[in-house]
């Protein structure tokens, strides 16, 4: 992965992140390594350093303009996820979270989405768990997308709420 400084990469589960240099570090106080300083959209003040070395397992490029509107095109045809028994839900939610998939994530929104809409109409909430999860993951759906198609993360979720819709 030939990455640069100012290049977009995503970095899971942290989200997108900007490349801002490459460093020599001892964090152990032992061992000088070389990382990657990476700063996450969503949390300015936030810094991270990979190990250059970790970088092919952790990053990815983000998708192209044209990969995302093929994404977004395909949301009604993803099916949700499928509701995982109360006490695995957690353990699924980390899964679907951390895997880097994009249509498993939307799987993830809509099943939650429909469970908010069911929960609402009988003047229920989604368990805490659940809008936690999925705000994580539009949040991270959005970030791509919207860094992609140069628009704000709020029209991205527009975009996906109305295909969820459609």
């Amino acid at each position: 992965m030939e990455l640069k400084t100012g290049d977009y990469v995503m970095y899971i589960p942290v989200g997108v992140c900007t490349v801002e240099g490459f460093e020599e570090k001892c964090f152990d106080g032992k061992n000088l390594r070389s990382y990657i300083k990476l700063v996450p959209e969503a949390g300015a003040k936030t810094v991270c350093y990979l190990p250059e070395d970790m970088a092919a397992s952790k990053l990815r490029f983000l998708r192209s303009a044209e990969e995302v509107n093929a994404l977004i095109s395909e949301i009604p045809d993803i099916a949700p996820c499928e509701e995982a028994a109360r006490g695995d839900r957690r353990t699924q939610f980390s899964e679907i979270l951390k895997s880097d998939d994009s249509r498993r994530l939307i799987s993830l929104v809509k099943r939650l989405a429909h469970n908010r809409i069911e929960r609402e109409n009988a003047g229920k909430h989604l368990s805490t768990g659940e809008e936690t999860a999925l705000k994580a993951a539009v949040s991270l759906l959005c970030q791509e997308f919207s860094v992609a198609l140069g628009i704000t993360e709020t029209e991205a979720e527009g975009r996906i709420y109305a295909q969820l819709a459609g």
